[in-house]
């Protein structure tokens, strides 16, 4: 099955303001998470297509090795089911994956192991690290996404009728980042580089080794 990945991103002049860095750190951190989280999204075998929902179109050169999506005004779920319409108007037959752009350590084997259990259900939801989010949320063809990310979305995916994901062995694809604890989980598997560098620039690298 091939895959069209949506990748939704907040402006990166407003993201991630729970690192409590500076505006120039914290956006060069959070440019760095989207940059190893669309490379591995491309590394995965059987995604055939990449697009970045860009809330901020100024933001778009961040990634330019993929296709751009302005979606400025709309709130998450209004994004991606745009993203979702704009695909499914050039091919209704693409499953659909959502992947967040905080997903630094991804690893394309966990990503595409994730895709291959999903792609054996109509809808299906992978929570993120602590079991009230969602990372992953896919369709396939002719389903409709119907994303319901905020607060509690794993409830939200799981009465909407979405597959839940077994998490076990999927660590990397649930590894979001919101804080500067979640940061140091996702470095320590071992991947992320752009996001390493960053963190190094921005001196977070010894204080999240404290």
């Amino acid at each position: 099955m091939d895959w069209c990945v949506l990748v939704p991103q907040k402006a990166l002049s407003r993201a991630k303001g729970r690192l409590e860095l500076g505006p120039a750190a914290r956006r060069a951190v959070a440019a760095a998470m989207v940059r190893d989280t669309v490379e591995a999204v491309v590394a995965t075998a059987g995604v055939a297509r990449v697009i970045v929902l860009w809330d901020d179109v100024a933001d778009a050169g961040m990634v330019s090795s993929v296709e751009g999506l302005g979606t400025t005004g709309q709130c998450l779920n209004d994004a991606l089911a745009f993203g979702a319409a704009h695909v499914r108007h050039d091919d209704p037959d693409v499953a659909l994956a959502v992947v967040p752009g905080d997903l630094p350590a991804l690893d394309p084997a966990d990503l595409n192991r994730c895709l291959a259990i999903a792609g054996g259900h109509r809808r299906a939801f992978l929570p993120d690290a602590d079991g009230t989010g969602t990372t992953i949320l896919t369709a396939t063809a002719r389903v409709d996404l119907a994303p319901a990310y905020g607060r509690s979305s794993t409830l939200a995916h799981a009465a909407s009728g979405a597959h839940l994901i077994d998490p076990v062995g999927l660590l990397s694809v649930r590894a979001d980042v919101d804080d500067l604890a979640s940061l140091a989980r996702a470095l320590g598997l071992g991947r992320g580089d752009h996001t390493r560098t960053a963190c190094e620039a921005a001196g977070l690298l010894t204080e999240m080794a404290r």
